[in-house]
Order: C-alpha cells, then sequence, then structure tokens
C-alpha cells in the first residue's frame, strides 16, 4: 500500500489545515509550537496518516526479508505482528510522536522555515533504535543550495528533561563525529531527489549548511516556559535561523494515545489485506 494513495492524501490534506503551527523567536533559537494534534476533529485524519507511515515503514523491512528469506507464511505473518507491536506496544507512543513529527516537516513547510523539505527519512522501526531520529534535505532560502536537517523527536514526560536531552544529541553532529552515519543515510536519500536537485550536491554538505531539530512531545504544565531561549541550544554555532525547537504540549496525553492508537487499530484490517 503507497502511503501516498488518494485517502492519505486527502488525510494529509485535512491535517495540515486542522493543525496550527506558530513561529517565536528568542534571541538565540526559534520556538515552533504546534497544537491542533490533540484535537477529536483531528483524530481519523490523523490515525491514517499514521498507519500509512507505519504500513511503508514495515513493507520497507518486508520487502528485504522477502528478498533475504522468501515469501514465507512466517515472514508475512512476522511483518503484520511487527507493525501490531509498532502501533500498540511497549514504545508505541515514542514512535507515533516521531511519526506525527515526521508527518508535519514533510507535508507542512511552516515547521522549517528555512527552506523546503525535498525528502526525509522515514520513522525507525523501533523507537528505541540507537542514532539519528530523523534526517532530511532541503533547499535553504536563505543561501540557496541544499542542506540538511538533523531531527531528534522525544516524547517525555517534564519539557525541561526533554529539552536537556534532546538538545545534546546534536553535540555529535557539531563535531563532525557522525560523517559516515550521515553519508550513508544520505546516500540512501539520493534516488528520491530530482536530477536538478542532485547536481546541486556538494560533498559533505551538511557540514556547510544544516538545522538543528529537536521536537518536543510533553505533558502540560502552568509552571512551564514554553517560549524562554534555552542557551544550551543558541550556543550551537549554526545560525539563530536554523535552530528549530519544535513543541507539543498535550493536556491528557494518555487519553490522545489510547485514542489514536484504537483509531489506528479499527483501520488495520483494511491494510492487512494489502500486504
Amino acid at each position: 500500500m503507497d502511503w501516498l494513495e488518494d485517502d492519505t492524501r486527502d488525510s494529509l490534506k485535512q491535517l495540515k489545515d486542522l493543525v496550527e503551527i506558530t513561529l517565536k523567536p528568542t534571541k538565540g533559537h526559534e520556538i515552533i509550537i504546534v497544537s491542533g494534534i490533540e484535537e477529536a476533529s483531528t483524530r481519523k485524519a490523523l490515525a491514517k496518516c499514521l498507519l500509512a507511515v507505519a504500513t511503508q515503514v514495515i513493507q520497507n523491512d518486508f520487502q528485504l526479508s522477502t528478498l533475504l528469506l522468501g515469501k514465507s507464511q512466517e515472514s508475512v505473518d512476522k511483518t503484520i505482528n511487527e507493525t501490531r507491536v509498532l502501533i500498540d506496544g511497549t514504545h508505541a507512543n515514542a514512535w507515533i510522536a516521531e511519526a506525527i513529527f515526521f508527518i508535519l516537516i514533510v507535508v507542512a513547510e511552516e515547521m522549517h522555515p528555512p527552506g523546503k523539505m525535498l525528502v526525509h527519512t522515514f520513522p525507525h522501526t523501533s523507537a528505541t533504535r540507537q542514532g539519528l531520529d530523523g534526517t532530511g534535505i532541503y533547499y535553504d532560502r536563505h543561501y540557496e543550495r541544499l542542506g540538511a536537517a538533523i531531527t531528534e523527536a522525544k516524547n517525555y514526560d517534564n519539557l525541561n528533561n526533554a529539552v536537556s536531552v534532546s538538545v545534546k544529541s546534536f553535540q555529535k553532529v557539531a563535531t563532525d563525529q557522525l560523517g559516515a552515519e550521515l553519508r550513508s543515510v544520505f546516500y540512501g536519500l539520493l534516488p528520491f531527489l530530482s536530477a536538478e536537485n542532485k547536481s546541486k550536491l556538494s560533498s559533505e554538505f551538511w557540514t556547510e549548511t544544516c538545522t538543528y531539530i529537536p521536537a518536543l512531545f510533553f505533558v502540560g504544565d502552568p509552571k512551564y516556559r514554553k517560549c524562554q531561549e534555552r542557551k544550551t541550544f543558541s550556543n550551537y554555532s549554526i545560525p539563530r535561523t536554523h535552530k528549530l525547537l519544535v513543541l507539543n504540549e498535550f493536556k491528557d496525553r494518555d487519553t490522545f494515545y489510547q485514542e489514536i492508537k484504537e483509531e489506528m487499530q479499527n483501520q488495520m484490517k483494511e491494510w492487512i489485506g494489502n500486504v
């Protein structure tokens, strides 16, 4: 099932209209406030988009296992079970948060003010997998060249803890310790770029132009000063406009995740028939 089939395209358009994205600049970085994710009116469209992403993520693994192991009933059953775990297992909430961010940054240009996202990696098949959460290639309107988007999506109870953990994630990128991993990821994205954009790539382009994007999904608390500058994030040497702290505050996180997972389960029978 292609995750951009007609009904999913419609859901993506609905989601883009239902979710509000607000930019709040600080002295050292930008803050992007996401709202509307939790609303009942958003749930059906969001669940369909999430299931479509899960479908594609698992089918990518399924196609590889088919190539290596053959298309046995055992491998088909394993793939279906892995999808169930992905959307309703122990770490499902963390994966859903990562997938929501992936959907938004691909469909909503307001999520990435420095420039249009051209291609972005899918969420991991496991939310506990080590390494970068997401990596994309975008066209930078400030510098008129291609740049790299480095993303970390975190699902935390406490906003301040989430900021502390996520911001540290970019240290290895900033000190050029992930060159081999980034080269591998970008090589995998190349087939999805147009010939024109491929011609614009330069060697290790991510060291010249990039954005750091921690996307935090957290439990709301009136005591939080959401729009304050975070000095540890500001200290990175890339331009202020390229440090994007994305915040989604939950009013009732447990209910949100439970209802989203129930909606995804309701839609899953149709997907199984298409595997």
